[in-house]
């Protein structure tokens, strides 16, 4: 009889099991803001595990995760590549987030469409997909993870929306066919190494708010022209443009007070740069190398120039006033020193109003002088009429 009972329950158990196998995929529903637990495999769209929050199933192309607050995110790629359209939601679950690694190297890829509601791009999510010559963002998007897009070496042009604030550490790294990037003025931190060997790109417009800049965040991009750099910016970090072969000007704002080591080494073809006022330090082999450097203008309030700063720099002649640091740094590195115009200026402008000065106190002296020489004439002269005086009244004389 137990044996019985057990075999009753063992077939009990193996057809619900069969009951919750062939359950459809439209039997996913809310209960209290979550996901029922329910079961379910087979069906076009492939197979599902249990729904609550931090599980995952398969829908068409695409490897899914419940998230909180009845969410999905895609968190992996089955597809055979091509033009990628990722679904705004699935069974009316909206899509809100791209997984880490979630197309990680999927080199048939093509092109992406990203939906509206998608708030976050996970870490290396796109990572080496070196075919994805396109990706379309949606407005939502407030979150790029590190390393999202590196190795995209296909990827031609990218267009983030106003939400962004960052762009984090090697985010486009080796983007070697990356020639336009717009980046919204949210935007206050661009990463370590964040456009390193984006070598087709040719310029970048920062947004008016960043306020800090990673090192080595363009270094090597050999195509990049120019450069403005916005007044929130008070510091560039080393490397951050080294080996920019291409770029022949850059414009600082005056807010920059220190550029870090290496910040624009081997800029083969950089011939102008303004420097900020405020600027006050310049740290080692930050300019060496840039060979086509003429001139640069170093401001009174820079107390350290590092080692090697202008090393290499065999064209460069550098204007400043005398008896400052950068007037010493000079002479000590045999370095072409020119007093700036400014300051020759205001000399000149100061010599002559010297000049004035004196004229001036000249001509008085001398007025004073004659005026005095005239007076004590006079009085010499008056001085005679009354002795004179004196003598023809004199009673002795009668």
């Amino acid at each position: 009889m137990t044996n019985i009972l057990k075999k009753i329950t063992l077939l009990s158990a193996a057809a619900a099991s069969m009951l919750a196998c062939s359950l459809p995929v439209s039997a996913f529903d809310y209960e209290d803001g979550y996901f029922n637990d329910y079961y379910s495999y087979g069906g076009e769209n492939g197979f599902f595990y249990e729904s609550s929050p931090g599980t995952g199933f398969i829908v068409s192309d695409f490897g899914c995760m419940f998230g909180y607050d009845n969410t999905i995110i895609i968190d992996e790629y089955f597809g055979d590549g091509g033009n990628v359209v990722i679904p705004e939601e699935i069974y009316g679950v909206p899509v809100t987030e791209i997984g880490d690694y979630a197309f990680c190297a999927e080199y048939k890829i093509t092109s992406v469409t990203v939906p509206e509601g998608v708030t976050k791009i996970g870490d290396e999510a796109f990572n080496n997909c070196y075919n994805m010559k396109a990706i379309t963002l949606p407005e939502s998007l407030a979150e790029i993870g590190e390393s999202a897009f590196g190795g995209c070496s296909a990827l031609e042009s990218i267009e983030i929306s106003g939400k962004v604030d960052q762009i984090n550490d090697t985010t486009f790294y080796d983007c070697s066919s990356l020639k336009y990037v717009s980046l919204p003025d949210t935007v206050t931190y661009i990463g370590d190494y964040a456009f390193e060997h984006c070598t087709s790109l040719e310029e970048i417009k920062m947004p008016e708010k960043l306020s800090g800049l990673g090192g080595y965040a363009f270094s090597y991009c050999s195509s990049l022209k120019s450069v403005t750099v916005p007044e929130a910016l008070t510091y560039i970090e080393g490397h951050s443009f080294a080996g920019c072969e291409s770029l022949t000007d850059i414009t600082l704002p005056n807010t920059v007070s220190r550029i870090g080591s290496y910040a624009f080494d081997n800029c083969k073809n950089l011939k102008a740069i303004n420097t900020p006022s405020d600027l006050n330090y310049i740290d080692d082999y930050a300019f060496s190398g840039c060979k086509s450097l003429e001139s640069i203008e170093l401001p009174e309030k820079i107390h350290y120039i590092g080692y090697n700063a202008f090393r290499g720099c065999d064209a460069l002649t550098i204007h400043g006033k005398p008896n400052t640091t950068a007037y010493h740094y000079a002479k000590r590195n045999s370095i072409p020193f020119k007093i700036d115009a400014e300051y020759t200026e205001s000399l000149t402008a100061l010599i002559i109003t010297i000049a004035f000065v004196w004229a001036a106190v000249a001509a008085v002296v001398i007025i004073f002088c004659v005026k005095a020489a005239k007076k004590a004439k006079k009085e010499e002269q008056e001085s005679g009429l009354i002795k004179e005086s004196s003598v023809d009244r004199d009673p002795s004389a009668e």
